[in-house]
């Protein structure tokens, strides 16, 4: 299969206005070549969507990342449903029923049963070998100063090559970075996540607090997940926000970007995590 893979990264190249999808804009120099550091390297995040979404999913916070001087790599992940992909944009025949209806089907699964999604972590580590072995970028990167980040099921991907299932452990990761992930939680035990030995911070939306994913709110999940993981650690919850407050919108639909983040919140989301992967 091929996967394909949004990189944003420092470049010499003068940026211009790049419409990303819907209301989505952004300014990068598309496919410029990036620009090799004088000395060391580039901190690299790999970022991985939720469930449905792509890579683009994050890009109020990919991009200005990767302005700060980090290279930012976000794939698609071959889920059974995509809203929106890297290199086609908004999908049209999107199934939103039944992509709901998988979604909730997934929340009823544990820590025996996530054998199935495992394909995500493959999708993920292959990306993170690929920027740190393949040029142009393993020229820019130093491969000291890596960590991982996702949102919703992607905090399911990021925590597991964080050290919860240990044959899947990638001790080059430095840092991880979880986005309002429920999976994160119920696919995990305790004592699986308290293997993740790392500086950690996690983000959830006020508006989430009571929400169920399987039999469980997303308080209780995110207790769950807070409580093993082993310091330094952060929390923050954004006020009024919710689940899908941590995505970008590739589509002209207003109820869509009703759901979508709003500038406040982008700007909330963006200043923490930013702070915090700067930090460690």
């Amino acid at each position: 299969k091929t996967l394909t893979v949004a990189v944003w990264y420092p470049t010499e190249a003068r940026p211009a206005p790049h419409h990303y999808g819907g209301p989505t804009d952004g300014t990068v120099a598309v496919d410029a070549p990036p620009l090799l550091p004088k000395a060391g390297g580039y901190s690299l995040l790999v970022f991985s969507h939720g469930y449905g979404g792509g890579g683009l999913s994050s890009v109020f916070f990919t991009e200005q990342l990767a302005a700060r001087g980090w290279v930012v790599a976000a794939p698609d992940h071959q889920d059974k449903f995509s809203a929106a992909r890297i290199r086609t944009g908004q999908n049209p025949d999107f199934d939103r029923r039944g992509y709901i209806e998988d979604a909730r089907s997934i929340a009823d699964h544990g820590p025996d049963q996530r054998g199935k999604f495992l394909y995500r972590l493959d999708e993920m580590q292959a990306t993170l070998d690929f920027m740190l072995d393949a040029a142009p970028f393993r020229d820019a990167i130093d491969a000291s100063r890596v960590a991982v980040g996702g949102h919703s099921f992607g905090g399911f991907t990021a925590l597991g090559l964080c050290g919860t299932i240990k044959e899947r452990h990638d001790p080059r990761i430095k840092a991880v970075l979880l986005f309002s992930t429920g999976a994160g939680g119920f696919l995990f035990r305790e004592n699986e996540l308290a293997q993740v030995r790392m500086p950690a911070m996690l983000f959830l939306g006020q508006r989430e607090e009571q929400q169920m994913r399987g039999d469980k709110t997303m308080t209780q999940i995110v207790r769950k997940i807070y409580g093993a993981l082993s310091a330094p650690k952060y929390f923050l919850e954004v006020e009024g926000a919710g689940h899908f407050s941590f995505n970008n919108t590739f589509s002209d639909n207003r109820m869509a970007q009703m759901l979508s983040g709003t500038p406040d919140e982008f700007d909330v989301i963006r200043r923490y995590s930013v702070a915090f992967l700067e930090k460690h």
